[in-house]
């Protein structure tokens, strides 16, 4: 008989007394610019710009240890997240006038995201790169193809312009007046000024908050409108690929907490080997960045350039055979700034918002168009478990949320330590690592469909304390 004992470790900490908590090139497909200066020629050797947006972690819990860069050095994160923190606008407003909450000033590694940090150190790294507005995915999602959020202020439950008529959003003009509105907004986007000058775009993505054109009345029924992100990867070797791409992942692909880390790297990791080893490198830039800041600190104040943003910092990847060989910029970027670099290099005028502030990156420092091109740099797959996945509100809302609850408390509250086990067969022991001594969980059934949910109770005394499971199967 054999015995494979698998390993998950998620360690966290739990506050007690509120104490602190804790290379064959292919060939080149650029469209220079003319004479003409038409609308649509691409005025660089770009002539491909793809985009992709994941979720919620901040520059300092992603890259404040890269070396060159502006970080912070902070307490060693789980992988996974121990749960998906309050990442509202009251949240941040909250942290950034009384403190972040300790469980939020905590990075990962080198080891931990080796596949972003090795397109860091080959391509290009931006370490002043913030988020449109400070609150969650939906309106950062708009600001990426309109420079701005309509007012949009919070991430709602509707379908864009496909939402009922009762289904309102919380709403903040850029005078920071609040105010409830229907999501379905009549403005210009990137995706609408490329379709006039004859330029091709798509927009992957099937999640309602995540999908951008559903908000905007002229685009909301477009064609070009994917709701399937794997699509992506068929059109770029089927030779279909548009003129810009945005591309937004699935959990629990998108690196939205309490999915792995892995999980992440890898659909980002497919998508840059897809262009790579496509004819389309040579005339492609690859930004990827992440919609907002997950509950997560970061030490940089944002600026403010209007009563609704800027937000906390994020990572931003640049990977391009042009990209500056380890650039790492610190001019001031945020989501608008990719409207901007697709509004130069394809001779689009300006939406006139966000785009159009002298202080917003285009992002073309990280650009030299007369270096020789860089080589593809192919990745591999990352190799990670998924029979154990901490129990979440995206996933079956309403149920056990976090992998131990409360996460602050006192010697005389019962803590629940809940794993999901997703294999049909029981394993042969379930055990939650408390402070290093095992504990036997108790199976508490179907949980949603996912797996079955395993759970521990206990009292803990006074301080800080680590936890992990271990399941044998």
């Amino acid at each position: 008989m054999r015995i494979v004992k698998k390993w998950y470790v998620l360690v966290a900490l739990v506050c007690i007394l509120g104490a602190g908590l804790w290379y064959l090139t292919p060939s080149f497909l650029s469209n220079h610019a003319d004479a003409s200066g038409q609308a649509g020629k691409a005025t660089t050797n770009i002539s491909h710009v793809v985009i992709i947006m994941m979720e919620n972690h901040t520059f300092d819990n992603y890259f404040g240890l890269f070396p060159g860069a502006n970080g912070a050095t902070l307490a060693r994160d789980s992988n996974p997240e121990r749960a998906d923190f309050d990442h509202s606008d009251p949240a941040l407003t909250a942290a950034l006038k009384e403190g972040y909450p300790g469980r939020s000033k905590v990075q990962y590694t080198q080891s931990d995201i080796p596949n972003y940090w090795a397109y860091a150190q080959q391509f290009g790294l931006g370490d002043n790169f913030f988020t449109s507005f400070g609150t969650n995915s939906s309106p950062n999602h708009l600001a990426m193809i309109a420079s701005q959020s309509a007012g949009l202020d919070d991430t709602g439950v509707g379908s864009g312009c496909a939402s009922r008529a009762n289904e309102l959003v919380f709403s903040r003009n850029t005078a920071a007046q609040e105010y409830w509105a229907y999501p379905c907004y009549n403005i210009n986007t990137v995706p609408q000024e490329l379709t006039a000058a004859g330029d091709s775009w798509r927009y992957y993505s099937s999640v309602n908050s995540w999908d951008s054109p559903i908000e905007v009345q002229p685009i909301a029924k477009s064609p070009n409108n994917i709701r399937n992100p794997n699509q992506f990867i068929t059109d770029v070797k089927n030779g279909n690929m548009a003129n810009v791409s945005w591309v937004i992942p699935n959990t629990p692909s998108s690196d939205h907490p309490p999915y792995p880390l892995e999980a992440g790297q890898n659909f980002v990791t497919q998508q840059v080997n897809a262009v790579m080893n496509s004819s389309y490198w040579n005339s492609t830039a690859i930004f990827v960045t992440w919609d907002d800041w997950g509950g997560y600190y970061d030490h940089v104040t944002p600026p403010t350039v209007d009563g609704t943003g800027l937000g906390p910092r994020v990572p931003l990847l640049v990977i391009s055979p042009y990209a500056k060989p380890g650039y790492i910029s610190s001019n001031q970027g945020e989501f608008s700034s990719f409207d901007k670099f697709i509004e130069e290099d394809f001779n689009l005028q300006s939406l006139g918002q966000r785009d159009a502030l002298p202080g917003t990156s285009d992002l073309m420092d990280f650009f030299n168009w007369n270096q020789t091109p860089q080589s593809p740099l192919i990745l591999n797959q990352l190799s990670y478990s998924g029979d154990l996945i901490v129990p979440n509100d995206t996933a079956v809302p309403g149920l056990v949320q976090g992998a131990v609850s409360p996460a602050v408390g006192g010697p005389n509250i019962t803590y629940h330590f809940d794993i999901v086990y997703t294999p049909k067969q029981a394993p042969s022991a379930a055990n939650v690592l408390i402070d290093g001594t095992a504990h036997a969980m108790t199976s508490k059934g179907d949980y949603g469909g996912e797996g079955t949910l395993y759970e521990y109770r206990t009292t803990l005394p006074q301080g800080a304390h680590s936890f992990s499971f271990s399941f044998v199967d």
